[in-house]
């Protein structure tokens, strides 16, 4: 599921240039807002491509990754929101940011899995053993 979330994630950064653009050109704001919504978007969803590779061997490791990847997004382009004084459009960077959700629950639920030790079953440990050549 994190994995998705990335590659959504990836696939929306054309997306978010544009987003990016449109909010430059009506709030007068800079080409380094722009960068914000586009530049930390791309990076996370990598990051967050790679939090779901990990979390296949360390799910703790891999869950915090991808729950990173999915907030710092959120949390760059809500501040950026606030800085411009155009919360009116938050509900707008959302939509384009929900792969960071997806993130984040994926992380939950790597981090909540846990590194469980997998306990041998019954039908292998009462297996009659081989016998022994001499």
């Amino acid at each position: 599921m994190g994995l998705i979330g990335g590659i959504i994630g990836l696939l929306m950064t054309p997306v978010n240039f544009i987003l990016g653009v449109l909010i430059a050109v009506v709030t007068l704001g800079t080409i380094g807002q722009l960068f914000i919504l586009a530049g930390v978007g791309t990076i996370m969803s990598v990051t967050g491509m790679a939090g779901a590779v990990i979390s296949g061997g360390r799910p703790r490791t891999g869950g915090v990754i991808m729950m990173a990847s999915g907030l710092v997004p959120l949390l760059a382009g809500t501040a950026l929101m606030i800085s411009i004084n155009s919360l009116g459009v938050i509900g707008i960077l959302y939509a384009f940011y929900f792969w960071t959700f997806i993130l984040v629950l994926s992380g939950i639920i790597a981090v909540l899995r846990g590194n469980k030790k997998q306990q041998p079953s019954p039908s292998h440990a009462l297996a009659p053993s081989p016998p022994i050549a001499l």
